[in-house]
């Protein structure tokens, strides 16, 4: 019997499907109309159900997210949903085949924290609210959009996107007492009247290229992220490790 949830067929053969989107930005609502464009590269990465941490699809069968979230699980535990403003609801779902994970990879230090995930299927990336998001070659200190699902449960499952200002290495060790490594760079959310703590692997993109996922953070200050263009090297070595080239 097939699944409530949508499943990914083998093929790659996945219609399309219309959903509604409403996504929280900031303090608003804004319709499908208005934002339908925003975050579908945005995946949940989940494990019985539960939401462990974000994700971005960078290829139709592979999703980049923090090497902290997955680094002591295995493939068939996990799941990702994309394609709905709410993970609980709609979208379609995949199963983990394989993870890589950076073998330099410190948990106590947040080093080289970065993962790519090979699923089952693949995704539909020509489909409504979902697509691919380009790896930036270089890192900007411009204002990006910081994608995610939180756990916290007046979020009700719904997409969150928050305005971040990207900070300089200097004023990052700073404020955050951690040694920055230029595996990584600071972020601030702007703030409103609501804290959001965004799970790991959360994707900030600028320019429509991704420039970085959530490492770690300190409250509602700054997060920290991994800075991707630095690991570029890591994530074509991970493709072809994950045999899909």
């Amino acid at each position: 019997m097939m699944n409530q949830r949508r499943q990914l067929s083998l093929n790659c053969n996945i219609g399309q499907n219309e959903m509604r989107l409403f996504i929280i930005f900031s303090a608003l609502v804004i319709t499908q109309s208005q934002a339908v464009h925003l975050g579908e590269y945005t995946v949940a990465i989940l494990n019985k159900d539960n939401l462990i941490c974000n994700g971005a699809i960078i290829h139709d069968t592979l999703i980049i997210t923090s090497a902290g979230c997955v680094n002591e699980t295995k493939p068939n535990e996990l799941v990702i949903k994309a394609g709905s403003s709410n993970f609980k609801h709609g979208g379609v779902q995949a199963e983990v085949e394989k993870i890589a994970t950076h073998k330099k990879y410190n948990k106590f230090s947040h080093d080289y924290d970065i993962a790519i995930l090979k699923l089952k299927g693949c995704l539909a990336v020509s489909a409504p609210n979902i697509a691919e998001i380009a790896i930036s070659k270089e890192i900007s200190t411009n204002s990006g959009l910081l994608t995610g699902w939180v756990s916290r449960d007046d979020s009700l499952g719904m997409l969150q996107l928050y305005n971040v200002s990207v900070r300089n290495a200097e004023k990052c060790a700073l404020i955050t007492a951690v040694n920055v490594t230029d595996r990584m760079f600071c972020a601030d959310i702007s703030q409103d009247d609501r804290c959001v703590e965004f799970p790991v692997g959360s994707p900030l993109v600028i320019n429509k290229k991704l420039i970085g996922i959530k490492s770690f953070g300190f409250q509602c200050s700054f997060n920290v992220f991994t800075n991707v263009s630095v690991l570029s090297k890591f994530i074509q070595k991970a493709i072809k490790r994950l045999a899909l080239y």
